[in-house]
């Protein structure tokens, strides 16, 4: 099975942003339940509502990070020439784009080397 990091990478920007909607939905419930703990002055149960507190905002975090990263590889795609609808979803393949897309612009500047002077000959 793959590890929570490398689900996270596969993860695309509509995913991220519905898994972090889910990741606060969930987060705000926890939070209900230690303020009616507390204010109940019950003990029994408070920990492991603080530690579901601590791995939802982590999981929040992570997902934060990612949409950080996708977003930066979709203006860098914009930046290279690529147009939303080219843009696939999947980070790598995202990557990949950007990559190729750059290496045209490359091969579209650089000067040609047998003609790189006309008036040279002359």
């Amino acid at each position: 099975m793959p590890d929570e990091t490398s689900l996270f990478a596969a993860l695309p920007v509509g995913t991220v942003d519905d898994e972090l909607k889910l990741c606060r939905l969930r987060l705000g419930r926890a939070a209900a339940a230690e303020a009616r703990l507390i204010a109940s002055g019950e003990s029994e149960g408070l920990s492991r509502i603080q530690d579901e507190i601590n791995r939802i905002t982590t999981r929040i975090d992570r997902f934060e990070n990612r949409r950080a990263q996708l977003l930066a590889l979709t203006v860098a795609a914009t930046a290279a020439g690529l147009a939303p609808e080219d843009t696939p979803d999947d980070p790598n393949a995202l990557a990949r784009a950007i990559r190729a897309a750059l290496q045209q612009i490359e091969l579209a500047i650089a000067p040609d080397d047998d003609n790189s002077d006309p008036d040279a000959d002359a």
